[in-house]
């Protein structure tokens, strides 16, 4: 059941990521092992990840992308942020200012991640 912008409810196909492909996205980027790259500066990290990500959100984002951006983006952001972590070891055992070292590092270079570009926030 789908409703449009009118209001009314009614019976659609509405193509989207998947749950299998959702969880192997996420397992991908968790093969990344973003946190373990203490050494290297964001920058880096964004030209070696930015070639998939780019390749993901061009193909799932064609139909139905809200829901291919947020997954996707949730998962980066989450790899970020251990990364943040284990790189400043004042964030050492803070998740929110770690999150909100991310968020400003996204406001200020929107465009350094491709998920980033068209993201309101983490």
């Amino acid at each position: 059941m789908v409703k449009t912008k009118y209001g009314n409810i009614m019976t659609s196909f509405t193509p989207a990521i998947g749950d299998k492909v959702r969880k192997i996205i996420q397992g991908r980027i968790r093969n990344w092992k973003i946190h373990l790259l203490s050494h290297a500066k964001i920058e880096e990290i964004a030209c070696s990840i930015n070639p998939v990500l780019c390749g993901w959100l061009n193909y799932y984002c064609k139909f139905y992308g809200s829901l291919a951006i947020h997954t996707i983006s949730r998962a980066v952001n989450f790899a970020l942020v251990r990364w943040a972590r284990r790189k400043f070891k004042k964030l050492n055992r803070s998740y929110s200012r770690a999150r909100d070292l991310i968020r400003r590092m996204q406001k200020q270079n929107s465009i350094l991640f491709e998920h980033w570009k068209n993201a309101k926030g983490i």
